[in-house]
């Protein structure tokens, strides 16, 4: 499995960020997800798939599940 998936929280004091940065499975990104949206702070959180579109290729992950 290729890990492409990070998490993104905004809570009551920040806006959205990119709380997960390791890209992750799928699994892995919604388990965080579930561990995160209870926490009293955070407002909302979400599951991104990273893409790459310019600069250093190493950073994001290529090809498909």
């Amino acid at each position: 499995m290729i890990k492409k998936y990070g998490v993104i929280v905004e809570t009551k004091i920040q806006s959205p960020l990119i709380w997960e940065c390791t890209p992750m499975i799928y699994e892995d990104a919604q388990k965080k997800r579930k561990e995160i949206q209870d926490w009293p702070f955070v407002i909302r959180v979400a599951i991104f798939e990273m893409k790459y579109v310019d600069g250093n290729k190493n950073l994001i992950p290529e090809g498909e599940d």
